[in-house]
């Protein structure tokens, strides 16, 4: 019981759950649509890389190493590719607006209510990142090439996941439901926790 409630109520994680239930408030509430959940779990991806440039230029102490800009170079080809399916599948129907203005419109309606939730992300990763790297030290015996790839680790099985299921509730032949765009933001809740739980299990459990 005391190791579970280390969990739930450890600073990064709490923080981390707190802010992974805003996309139930945009899909209750702004009435998201399965497309600006996954464009919001991609840009987080990009606040992810942003924080491991961080994380290998603080392990190299801030001196050059080509494995920065290696990994900004296989990062964005990564991101692009993420959002290359997400176009595919889950892009919403501008064909149908009359006028350019219209579906110009539309995109700026993502864009306007995925701004609150992309600035929440930012501080969960930020906190994060001053918490547990910088000021538990987890950047204290840490390889750059170990670095480097953590992001990979964390990244590319929950959205592997979260995106067979999103495209199990656009191709069921229904109409996603309220229930099944939460099912996602639930399913991702769970998984990011645990990459989270996994990660900082050594400051966690100490």
């Amino acid at each position: 019981m005391f190791k579970l409630k280390k969990l739930f109520f450890y600073p990064s994680s709490l923080v981390l759950i707190l802010v992974n239930m805003i996309p139930l408030w945009g899909v209750i509430w702004r009435e998201w649509d399965i497309f600006a959940i996954m464009i919001l779990y991609w840009l987080e991806s990009a606040v992810v890389g942003f924080f491991n440039i961080l994380k290998m230029e603080k392990i190299s102490n801030y001196k050059f190493t080509p494995l920065v800009p290696f990994f900004i170079v296989h990062y964005c080809i990564f991101m692009f590719v993420h959002l290359f399916f997400i176009l595919q599948f889950f892009q919403p129907d501008l064909a149908s607006t009359t006028e350019q203005v219209e579906a110009f419109k539309i995109v700026f309606k993502y864009l306007e209510t995925l701004f609150i939730s992309l600035s929440f992300i930012f501080f969960s990763h930020g906190w994060s990142f001053i918490f547990n790297f910088i000021k538990k030290e987890e950047f204290i015996g840490i390889s750059l090439a170990k670095q480097m790839l953590a992001p990979y680790k964390r990244i590319i099985i929950m959205h592997l996941v979260i995106i067979l299921a999103g495209l199990g509730v656009v191709y069921s032949g229904y109409e996603p439901t309220l229930s099944s765009l939460a099912f996602l933001v639930i399913l991702k809740i769970i998984f990011d926790l645990g990459a989270h739980i996994f990660e900082h299990r050594k400051n966690i459990f100490s």
